[in-house]
């Protein structure tokens, strides 16, 4: 495929003509290649003609008119074709019709004093495979990362700029999905626990993740509560006719004071009357067949990276270390942030050990993020949004760092409740999150 990349050239009138350099994405050197001598990147440290054609389409000159003005010389060869693919384009049209995150392995901006920005691409697709490659979006369908530069070496910062939109069209294809929706009619099964009995439920379960009652359990999923175990106790409404004034059911209507006689009983609506205590289980206390689970392991080569990453927390100010699986104590949790006591204020982050290197380097950039966004916050009708904006930062740093994490996108769409914007009202607080954690790592 070559190293292909996107090179805009700033017009005087402000938007800019888009040319394609097929090796242009090699380390990134091409921002040193291109200068003011040497507009295209070639070997003429002197290209006059090429200083004119550039001035020529800065003054808006056609690309359909650049081939009668190249013909009949012999030119030596440069790095960015001399002829632009489009013309009078702004940067948001660029990175959102030419720009093809997959394909293009870099994008330069171009002023009109030849201060050149390099940015690498990020894609947003669900996989790598060809078959999603074909049916994926990938133009415009991404984001872009700026680059830094130490001694004339490229190392990134993380600074997103790119579309992100495009994180959510990933959600939406995910939540779409035949895999999505099958695990959606499984947990629409599920009772939604007020929360108050949540609360209950964690209080005498901490672990506790799908609860059902006993006849539930055997009768939606075919499963049964295992010998023995202990039911946590909720409360549940009683749900039955009522008295339109008193609102006491018929039995209790009839013990008192109430003179209502208007229509009989039998015609009364049902309401809510009182709460009863009622047992429930967690799947975990529970046997037969499995439920669907959703695929959300990350993978890739993370051998550098975990080491790189747990280096970087003292950085970030965050106490980290990696739990052996035989000493783990969070349950199904891959991963937790944490207070060590109510007189400490630095987050702690366990990991649970695993040989998947890549998913424990995920889990620990998504604990990273609550950490530096959300340890503050005890609000519990917020969890949604910060396991958003914390899988989003996890989706994109292990993007960065060359991990296929596509299984966030069904861990995004579980968490979304609907909200298709959800993510997109977020994206400066998942960027910035995103851009601390790369730009820690990269530093070391």
């Amino acid at each position: 495929m070559g190293h292909r990349a996107l090179v805009a050239y700033e017009r005087t009138d402000g938007q800019y003509t888009l040319h394609y350099s097929h090796w242009g994405a090699a380390n990134l050197k091409l921002k040193h290649r291109i200068s003011a001598e040497s507009p295209f990147g070639g070997e003429d440290t002197d290209a006059t003609w090429a200083k004119q054609l550039l001035a020529e389409l800065a003054d808006g000159l056609e690309a359909d008119a650049v081939d009668g003005y190249l013909a009949g010389e012999d030119r030596p060869s440069t790095v960015v074709e001399p002829k632009p693919r489009a013309t009078g384009l702004t940067l948001d049209e660029i990175v959102a019709d030419h720009l093809d995150y997959l394909h293009h392995e870099a994008f330069f901006v171009v002023s009109t004093t030849f201060e050149v920005t390099a940015y690498l691409t990020l894609w947003f697709g669900l996989q790598y495979d060809s078959e999603t490659v074909e049916q994926g979006e990938t133009v415009g369908n991404g984001a872009l990362a700026t680059v830094r530069w130490y001694d004339g070496e490229p190392v990134g910062d993380g600074h997103l700029q790119g579309q992100f939109a495009a994180l959510k069209d990933v959600v939406d294809d995910a939540q779409a999905s035949a895999e999505f929706q099958e695990w959606l009619d499984v947990q629409s099964r599920f009772h939604d626990y007020s929360y108050r009995n949540t609360l209950l439920i964690k209080r005498q379960c901490p672990e506790a993740s799908r609860v059902a009652g006993y006849r539930t359990w055997q009768e939606e999923f075919d499963r049964h509560v295992t010998e023995g175990e202990s039911a946590i106790w909720i409360w549940a409404p009683i749900i039955t006719t009522q008295c339109p004034e008193c609102e006491n059911s018929p039995s209790y209507h009839e013990q008192s004071d109430c003179d209502y006689d208007k229509t009989p009983a039998e015609e009364w609506s049902e309401g809510l009357v009182g709460f009863k205590p009622t047992a429930v289980f967690d799947v975990s206390q529970t046997e037969g067949e499995p439920l669907p689970e959703l695929e959300t392991e990350a993978t890739g080569n993370a051998d550098d990276l975990v080491p790189a990453l747990l280096d970087a927390a003292t950085t970030l100010d965050i106490d980290v270390r990696v739990v052996d699986a035989a000493e783990w104590e969070h349950g199904d949790a891959k991963g937790v942030c944490k207070h060590r006591n109510l007189h400490e204020c630095q987050p702690v982050v366990e990991a649970k050990a695993r040989s998947n290197q890549a998913d424990l380097a995920v889990t620990l950039i998504h604990e990273y993020a609550h950490a530096l966004l959300h340890f503050d916050v005890d609000d519990e009708p917020e969890r949604a949004k910060r396991e958003i904006e914390a899988e989003a930062v996890a989706y994109i740093v292990g993007r960065y760092f060359d991990l296929d994490t596509s299984g966030s996108a069904f861990y995004l769409a579980a968490w979304q409740d609907d909200d298709a914007e959800s993510i997109q009202e977020r994206l400066g607080r998942i960027s910035s999150t995103a851009q601390e954690i790369i730009g820690t790592v990269v530093e070391g």
